[in-house]
């Protein structure tokens, strides 16, 4: 059943027989809005079983939620994957699409702290570990009157495991049918003792491992490029295209600020003129540049990661003491560390993107990548381009260009999310 945020729950009942009361089976609400049977209310709570999680065979929680024919229409779950997505590592669930921040994740019917970079309201389902979840219970309507504005889209209330007597080690690895990245493997050891109605006591313990490889789009043959021409053309920032003059040390008044923003801005580059734009790892845009130019682009497509690097290390424990016949004391706790890497394109230098960056002028640094005439590759190469473009204006002057800088590799970002959790209190009747 569903449970509030309390961690002590008390039932009073009027006095009755001794016989009655033995008839009686003890039933826990701590969500009244909530039915215990789907008949009896328009509202039904979908439950997702142990064996069903199985059969899934989901490699991590948020993938599991997709993975439900109920939960995975547009927008429901989200995960940290591909060219600045911003996550941070926060992988999510909105029923219905009506955000992350109304949709209310519980663990063991209790509240679970916010994700740090999530607005404060956003729950990391990833840090729920699999291995340890017993049975998702789904409230698919809204529960607002029951827990409040972060319920409207509805409520996920994750089960660990309670009960468990032995010890258990599971494991598994699973690959894409397609060659490339993508492979994920998982290991759990779970451990208990004692039965609550024999021994008065139960505890378990759940430790799982789970570490999934990047899938990048040079591994899909969809997402290779994000080319097709002449429909489309996805090109970014390119290695050697001339921006225009500038003045070094004269920033802001440099003559720059005509440059613009986009790749299609400047006077060309001369690997385009001559059809070799591949040399640099970039491709030949198909429409020159704002000054009529032809100009080096470059596809991001395939060097940006469609899934993440991701792993996951947690702990949980449940543990139950029954003082008697009326009265329990419990205490649970949930350990996890999440760590995704998201990779995507090496850097991009143009003079659009160091100009935000107040260092530069803070440091008497030129936020411009400037090629001097005293350059023998001005000589050599620029000026017989510039002249044979009909650009012979600026020739002679310093020239601001774009670059990819292949070698520093590719960009990165490393989110650590830590998770804890810590929960004890006691249950009865009175």
């Amino acid at each position: 059943m569903f449970a509030g945020g309390l961690a002590a729950t008390v039932v009073i009942a009027p006095a009755i027989a001794q016989e009655d009361r033995e008839k009686m089976q003890r039933v826990e609400v701590t969500g009244s809005s909530v039915k215990r049977a789907d008949s009896e209310t328009a509202l039904p709570v979908q439950m997702i079983s142990k064996q069903d999680i199985q059969r899934i065979g989901a490699t991590s929680t948020e993938g599991l939620l997709a993975s439900s024919a109920s939960l995975s229409s547009a927008g429901t779950t989200s995960n940290a994957a591909g060219a600045s997505s911003g996550t941070f590592g926060l992988s999510s669930i909105s029923l219905r699409g009506l955000g992350a921040q109304r949709t209310l994740v519980l663990v063991n019917g209790r509240r679970l702290a916010a994700f740090a970079g999530g607005g404060g309201a956003t729950v990391n389902v990833n840090v729920v570990p699999l291995a340890a979840i017993e049975r998702i219970e789904v409230l698919k309507d809204g529960a607002s009157g029951v827990y409040g504005s972060d319920a409207v889209a509805g409520v996920v209330n994750f089960i660990l495991s309670k009960s468990f007597e032995g010890i258990e080690v599971s494991g598994g690895t699973g690959s894409p049918t397609t060659h490339g990245g993508g492979q994920n493997n998982k290991a759990s050891v779970t451990g208990g003792l004692g039965n609550l109605a024999r021994d008065g006591y139960s505890a378990v313990v759940s430790a799982s491992w789970e570490k999934e490889k990047a899938l990048f789009g040079r591994d899909r043959d969809y997402a290779r490029s994000g080319n097709n021409m002449p429909y489309y053309v996805s090109g970014a920032t390119g290695q050697g295209n001339i921006e225009g003059v500038v003045i070094p040390g004269a920033y802001p008044n440099d003559r720059g600020a005509g440059f613009g923003a986009s790749p299609a801005t400047g006077y060309g580059n001369p690997l385009a003129a001559q059809g070799k734009c591949a040399d640099i790892q970039m491709f030949q845009n198909p429409t020159p540049s704002s000054k009529g130019a032809p100009y080096c682009a470059y596809d991001s497509a395939s060097a940006t990661n469609l899934i993440p690097a991701r792993g996951l290390g947690d702990l949980t424990g449940n543990l139950t003491f029954k003082i008697n016949g009326d009265h329990q004391l419990f205490a649970d706790a949930l350990l996890s560390r999440s760590v995704v890497t998201n990779t995507i394109q090496t850097s991009p230098v143009r003079r659009s993107f160091l100009v935000v960056d107040s260092a530069f002028v803070k440091q008497k640094v030129d936020p411009s990548l400037i090629l001097y005439p005293s350059n023998p590759v001005y000589q050599s190469i620029v000026v017989p381009y510039l002249t044979a473009q009909g650009f012979t204006s600026i020739i002679g002057q310093p020239l601001a260009i774009t670059s990819r800088v292949f070698d520093f590799g590719p960009r990165q970002s490393r989110d650590v999310a830590t998770q804890s959790r810590f929960v004890g209190g006691a249950r009865g009747t009175v």
